[in-house]
């Protein structure tokens, strides 16, 4: 009981700051002039707002519940599992398979698959080229950590690859790039990143070795990647003219049951090969108890449930608000200010809401034996989550033919440096960090709200990428950290040899060792 009181109460304070920020826009809006006397958000949107907020919160409780009992359990046995398994072209396809079953069961996929316009480029055809390119780098980071090769190597050569396939596009493909980065962002989510870690957790505690606190990190972010390569060949083969959708903020009793139903058949046709996949594992191999059986089904079944009722309060209420918001702040130039404050403040709110950013500020203090503590590294990746939304929004309004890749190369390019500075364990946790920080807030009402805003002004930016960038800024800022926790250590180190060696401790210092009979004489 006091577990799911703790989720509930994260959960609350998850949702509880948008919830504030909306709600002091509409009473501005309602009861003074500053918007002109222009609706920004109805009183029926807010009031669906408020009551999806609250079911968010139940939905969020009911599936953090069962990623405990299942989605990282089955992760860390099946990690285990198949590094002791000597038949490495079977283990392959079985993770592959696991790869596609998890990644399309990822909510933040099918939330950025639906923002597509169906008659551009089919959903389902999304879902399932971002889920074999996580399950082909699910595999590759298997490999890595079974035959310990250096992660910043295959770090390298798979960001040059993408960056090679980006430049195939011409001037006018920037939107597919855009939504290519997202892709890979939108990989690692609330179901996605607790299997991969536990499974990289399994497998490196199977393996053992020097590196194993290194092995742990960095699956999460290599399986982002191949995403944004599959939905770049998607485009290249496609060739889809791609504008900022026209979010829905129809508030309807039909439309409510519309993404109750869609949810609860996304959600199941998602879950049901997973399930079936452990069963039939556990029965040829892992062979648990019928009561540890029973134990994760349970977890699969709050699973979805809260899964149901996360998607469908946020396709109706949570998603149409942040749209609106964009939307609505888009049409003058006397609002920018408040849209850059907004992003500024969503920034914020997203690390210090995310569940991931707490552990990751853990980790990073445990790695630097202290010298990163918890609140560096936390207001570390607020600064650079807030300039990330900024800059996304920047670049809808004042530059929207200017190319992502403009911002993301000198980013990495930057990161590949540092990462030939810093420890390896730094450069693993930065990658994951920005997959971390690219949460469900992200893909839930940071680029809803980005789309609303490219769709008021309607130039040529397609509201894609600010996942991308928020996914890729964290990645420096963690390794500027660790590069000053390195200098801080060896300063440290420095200083205090100079105070154990004193000038008098150049002189040698004789002993005469007495025997025994001597010192009775």
């Amino acid at each position: 009981m006091r577990n799911l009181l703790k989720k509930f109460v994260n959960s609350l304070i998850s949702v509880f700051p948008i919830a504030v920020i909306v709600t002091i826009l509409y009473l501005v809006q309602e009861y003074t002039d500053f918007f002109n006397q222009n609706t920004i958000i109805s009183t029926e949107l807010l009031i669906v707002f408020l009551i999806c907020s609250l079911c968010l919160v139940v939905g969020m409780t009911l599936f953090s519940i069962g990623a405990d009992t299942a989605i990282e359990n089955v992760g860390k046995q099946l990690g285990a599992s198949f590094a002791k398994q000597r038949n490495l072209g079977l283990v392959i396809i079985l993770m592959f398979l696991l790869g596609i079953l998890i990644v399309i069961a990822e909510p933040d996929v099918t939330v950025l698959a639906s923002y597509v316009p169906s008659e551009i480029i089919d959903p389902n055809l999304i879902k399932i080229a971002i889920s074999v390119g996580a399950a082909i780098m699910f595999i590759v980071a298997f490999i890595r950590i079974m035959f310990q090769k250096p992660l910043k190597l295959w770090y390298t050569f798979f960001f040059l690859l993408i960056f090679g396939f980006a430049s195939l596009f011409g001037d006018k493909d920037g939107p597919i790039i855009d939504l290519s980065f997202d892709s890979g962002a939108v990989t690692t989510g609330p179901i996605t990143v607790p299997f991969f870690i536990a499974f990289g957790l399994g497998i490196a505690g199977i393996r053992g070795g020097k590196d194993t606190g290194t092995d742990s990190f960095g699956m999460t972010a290599m399986c982002s990647m191949g995403p944004v390569i599959t939905m770049m060949i998607l485009g290249l083969i496609l060739k889809p003219t791609l504008k900022a959708p026209i979010l829905s903020t129809e508030i309807t009793m039909s439309h409510l049951l519309d993404c109750l139903v869609n949810s609860i058949q996304g959600i199941g046709i998602a879950l049901l090969p997973m399930i079936i996949f452990f069963i039939i594992y556990d029965r040829l191999v892992l062979k648990n108890h019928k009561n540890e059986i029973v134990k994760i089904l349970s977890g699969f079944l709050f699973t979805f449930i809260g899964l149901v009722i996360f998607l469908t309060a946020a396709n109706f209420g949570f998603i149409p608000v942040g749209n609106a918001l964009g939307k609505g702040l888009a049409v003058s130039g006397e609002y920018y200010p408040l849209l850059f404050l907004i992003s500024a403040i969503l920034g914020a709110v997203i690390i210090l809401v995310e569940p991931g950013v707490a552990i990751l500020a853990n980790q990073v203090e445990e790695v630097s034996s202290g010298a990163i503590s918890k609140k560096k590294i936390s207001i570390t990746l607020l600064i650079g989550v807030s300039l990330a939304i900024m800059l996304a929004t920047f670049r809808v309004i004042y530059a929207p033919t200017l190319s992502l890749l403009y911002y993301l190369m000198p980013i990495y390019l930057v990161s590949f440096f540092l990462a030939l500075i810093v420890p390896d364990i730094y450069t693993a946790i930065a990658f994951d960090a920005g997959q971390v920080a690219s949460g469900l807030m992200a893909s839930n009402f940071v680029l809803p709200f980005i789309l609303g805003i490219s769709a008021t002004l309607d130039n040529s930016s397609s509201g894609f990428g600010v996942i991308g960038i928020i996914a890729a800024i964290p990645v420096l800022t963690i390794e500027v950290v660790g590069l000053y926790a390195e200098i801080k250590t060896k300063v440290s180190y420095a200083r205090a040899r100079r105070r154990v060696i004193e000038p008098n401790d150049l002189q040698v210092i004789h002993f005469n060792l007495i025997s025994g009979d001597d010192n009775e004489k």
